[in-house]
């Protein structure tokens, strides 16, 4: 090297060993960061994304997810309550449609079927019917005072109760099977009702214009016959034929292209 051979270089540099600043090899930064290879603990390549990570099942990354989920769950819940709600802007209203699209709990399915099968029991019966409605009203009561039903879940049964209670006998026999008057099932809008009462009259409306406009056949008498100009139809006999009125079983009968009166087959 520069004239001298036999000088070992270490680092391929072109300076002997002997004369470079740093002895040997070069240090190696492969990342970049400023650290040796040798001294830097950090991997050379990068890490999985987050999305990577979290399909190939890494416990870490679940778990952060699932702790961000929890988190959106809390605030979501504190949106929902009515002083939170009341005090933000309308852009965020959004969460109280969440609030009052609940569906039944579990615990008011479970109160209401009950009812049902009680007015299902003794609908029958009115004067029972009542005794067992009033019992009830006590029954919820108690368990509601020993936190056993929640408040709403009370209101909505005695609601039901009141109704039922001066509900005449005809009223019972309906409501009895009636899961709709329950809440048991899907119920429908102001908006979709009106669509079907519109959709019902319409075809009350065709039902009625098409009896109007077809006479009824059976009205006609017995003893009214063709006239003359009914057309009937040659048979083999050689006499022209005719059925009235259509379909009675009533036949007449004349000559052929005669356009003379008909007469009656007796």
């Amino acid at each position: 090297v520069d004239g001298f051979f036999g000088c070992s270089d270490g680092d391929g540099d072109g300076i002997a060993d002997q004369y470079g600043e740093i002895p040997g090899p070069i240090p190696q930064d492969s990342d970049s960061d400023g650290v040796v290879d040798s001294e830097d603990n950090t991997d050379s390549e990068s890490d999985e994304s987050f999305i990577d990570s979290l399909f190939s099942g890494d416990r870490d990354t679940v778990t952060t997810t699932v702790g961000f989920g929890a988190i959106i769950l809390a605030i979501l819940a504190l949106l929902q309550t009515n002083m939170v709600a009341a005090t933000l802007p309308e852009a965020f209203k959004w969460v109280q449609v969440l609030r009052r699209s609940h569906k039944l709990s579990n615990e008011e399915i479970k109160e209401l079927t009950y009812l049902q099968s009680l007015v299902q029991a003794y609908h029958g019966d009115p004067q029972e019917l009542t005794e067992e409605l009033e019992q009830l009203k006590g029954d919820l009561t108690a368990r509601y005072t020993n936190n056993e039903i929640k408040k709403q879940t009370r209101e909505k049964l005695f609601t039901l109760i009141d109704d039922l209670l001066v509900s005449s006998h005809e009223e019972l026999n309906r409501i009895a099977h009636n899961d709709s008057y329950f809440g048991l099932t899907g119920s429908i809008d102001s908006e979709q009702r009106t669509k079907l009462l519109k959709e019902k009259l319409a075809m009350s409306e065709h039902t009625g214009t098409t009896a109007m406009s077809q006479p009824d056949q059976s009205s006609l008498s017995e003893n009214t016959e063709p006239s003359v100009n009914q057309t009937g139809t040659v048979k083999d006999d050689g006499y022209e034929w005719l059925e009235w009125p259509q379909g009675s079983g009533g036949w007449y009968y004349r000559r052929p292209h005669s356009n003379s009166s008909w007469i009656k087959w007796e």
